[in-house]
């Protein structure tokens, strides 16, 4: 028995302030991702005031990050509540709300005009009539930017999307993101990659029944994007597809 404690003794140990402070900047800023600011708190009291202040700096410039892109979104009612004085996952919801619409702006279920943000019911401290423009801004900087392949391109890509099960968006120069930047990763990184496809496309959405027997073949295939995550540090996308004829579609629109 003595030999045994000796030996548990002798083990080297490491504590959590031993790590270093990127490694928990990234920690938090996850937690914070995933709302678990209580966690947060506790993670933080382990910390050295060194690593305490290099992390607690990074996730205040993240949220500082987010709230220039809420700004022009909040509420000008004089009984809104301050914007700096909401919570995380209130932020994060509005935020989550503009960017899910920013993901479908000129795409083939817009037609034109600058779509109004619907935010998510009881949330009476935004704009009701804040509207969604190309100049926008929709995303904010610092924020890792992810876009995951439904089950639908999974299957229709087959081997051909296990090298690429989730992408990484590089951000804009100007770090934050706007309604114009998104769309123009829709058209020029994630299109492509969808329409080296067509016809495999095509043939599954004849093998569901969900092609028109009248529509000459494809030739184009639709990107659709959907918000699945809004975190601080990481927003998560998940991209499902549409193949049609662009003739035959706009004729029978």
């Amino acid at each position: 028995m003595g030999d045994e404690q000796s030996a548990q003794q002798s083990r080297p140990t490491h504590e959590l302030t031993d790590l270093p402070p990127e490694i928990w900047e990234r920690v938090l800023r996850s937690l914070y991702s995933l709302r678990q600011t209580s966690s947060c708190k506790r993670l933080c009291k382990a910390l050295t005031p060194g690593a305490r202040s290099v992390v607690l700096s990074s996730v205040h410039k993240l949220k500082e990050e987010l709230l220039l892109t809420l700004q022009p979104a909040h509420s000008v009612e004089p009984e809104a509540t301050p914007i700096e004085q909401m919570t995380t996952e209130q932020l994060l919801s509005a935020g989550g709300n503009i960017l899910s619409t920013a993901l479908w702006f000129g795409g083939i279920g817009h037609i034109c005009g600058y779509p109004r943000v619907g935010f998510a019911k009881g949330q009476t401290d935004w704009n009701k009539a804040f509207t969604c423009s190309p100049e926008t801004r929709v995303l904010h900087a610092g924020a890792t930017l992810r876009v995951h392949f439904s089950q639908h391109v999974a299957a229709v890509l087959g081997d051909a999307h296990k090298s690429c099960d989730a992408i990484v968006l590089a951000p804009p120069t100007s770090g934050f993101w706007s309604c114009r930047d998104i769309v123009t990763a829709r058209e020029r990184v994630l299109r492509p990659i969808l329409e080296q496809h067509t016809a495999l496309f095509e043939q599954m959405a004849r093998a569901v029944g969900q092609w028109d027997d009248e529509s000459p073949p494809a030739d184009r295939v639709e990107p659709r994007l959907r918000l699945r995550r809004f975190g601080l540090d990481e927003v998560e996308l998940t991209m499902d597809a549409n193949a049609y004829n662009m003739e035959h579609f706009w004729d029978n629109f």
